[in-house]
């Protein structure tokens, strides 16, 4: 409501890109010595960049069309959104496990993968904690090394929405809350 009284959004989308790129930039790079408060707050600013993104998108699509169309503009709106979370999930996987692959194939010894399969390596967690340290220490180092690299991937699309955000023209927005 205070989005479509005010007409003010811009800086939403600003702060929302500006502050997911942030946290991306902090998941990046984090190791496994991260202060569990320092990632919990990460991700809690993650959570309201993302709040800030998707109420702009709906308040300014609902915006746009006539009183009878605002079913259709809010349909599209979510479908568009559930499309980006799919693929932004299927991109963030295939990174993931092209990278634990490599990165296992570089620190563990082909001996120790038993069947051949890297993968199986990670799959059980109490599994990994029983082999040797330095075994261990390279399957939890690969993990740490793949979920860095998949968040990397996702900076530069922050980056661009921020950049992007900053040439954006305020639209007039349409008033249609109704009057005390």
């Amino acid at each position: 409501r205070l989005i479509s009284a005010r007409g003010h959004y811009r800086y939403l989308v600003r702060s929302g890109f500006g502050a997911a790129a942030l946290v991306l930039m902090l998941v990046a790079t984090m190791n496994l010595d991260v202060d569990l408060m320092l990632l919990a707050t990460g991700m809690f600013v993650f959570g309201i960049a993302a709040a800030c993104l998707g109420t702009v998108a709906s308040t300014v699509s609902q915006s746009v069309v006539d009183t009878t169309e605002l079913g259709v503009a809010n349909g599209v709106n979510l479908f568009i959104r559930m499309i980006t979370v799919a693929i932004s999930v299927a991109i963030a996987g295939a990174v993931f496990d092209q990278r634990l692959v490599a990165q296992l194939r570089q620190r563990v010894p082909e001996r120790s993968a038993g069947s051949g399969d890297l993968r199986a390596l990670v799959r059980e967690p109490d599994q990994v904690r029983a082999l040797a340290p330095d075994l261990s220490g390279a399957i939890v180092d690969s993990v740490g090394d793949a979920v860095n690299r998949g968040f990397l991937w996702f900076l530069p699309i922050a980056v661009v929405g921020l950049l992007a955000s900053l040439t954006m023209r305020a639209q007039t927005l349409a008033d249609s809350s109704p009057r005390d």
